[in-house]
């Protein structure tokens, strides 16, 4: 799910030789919150990417890529 987020990001925003990252994921999702752990995943990874990348996205752009 890291990989598919960062593909999605830099590829939708022209970012030819992305930055590396160092990802701990820890968390807890409460049951009935609307949104599954892979989902959560999906777009935390994506935030991540953006923001080591300095890319410019707006928060519709991004939910349209999360849902690809």
């Amino acid at each position: 799910h890291v990989y598919t987020a960062l593909q999605g990001v830099t590829q939708e925003a022209g970012v030819s030789s992305p930055r590396g990252l160092q990802v701990l994921v820890s968390g807890l999702i409460p049951p009935s919150a609307g949104l599954s752990s892979s989902s959560a995943l999906v777009v935390s990874a994506a935030l991540a990417t953006v923001w080591a990348n300095r890319v410019s996205i707006t928060r519709e752009q991004l939910a349209s890529l999360c849902a690809r």
